[in-house]
């Protein structure tokens, strides 16, 4: 797992990260029954941009990428996905 954040200016920062899981619990089991375990590959990554308006207002913008990989389910649990997240940050008054 990476992630790091650029400053473009006073009021707005990049972002972006980069994550990946992989598992290999398989059980070379066949000749006793039933072979189990797990293998899987998991990818991800998010990129995003933050902007404040004053000193009260922020929003976020990200962008997240996923894939997922797992030859042991016969890919019936394979999966590639996107998400889109939004925020709006509001300080209360009298926060500093």
């Amino acid at each position: 797992m990476t992630s790091g954040t650029f400053v473009l200016d006073a009021r707005t920062d990049l972002s972006a990260g980069y994550s990946f899981s992989h598992a290999d619990f398989r059980q070379h089991n066949a000749s006793d029954g039933l072979p189990l375990g797990i293998v899987y590959t998991l990818h991800g990554l998010q990129a995003g941009v933050t902007r404040r308006f004053k000193h009260v207002v922020s929003s976020n913008l990200q962008y997240g990428f996923y894939n997922y990989r797992e030859p042991t389910g016969g890919t019936a649990q394979d999966y590639t996905a996107h998400a889109v997240f939004a925020s709006i940050t509001l300080k209360w008054p009298g926060e500093r």
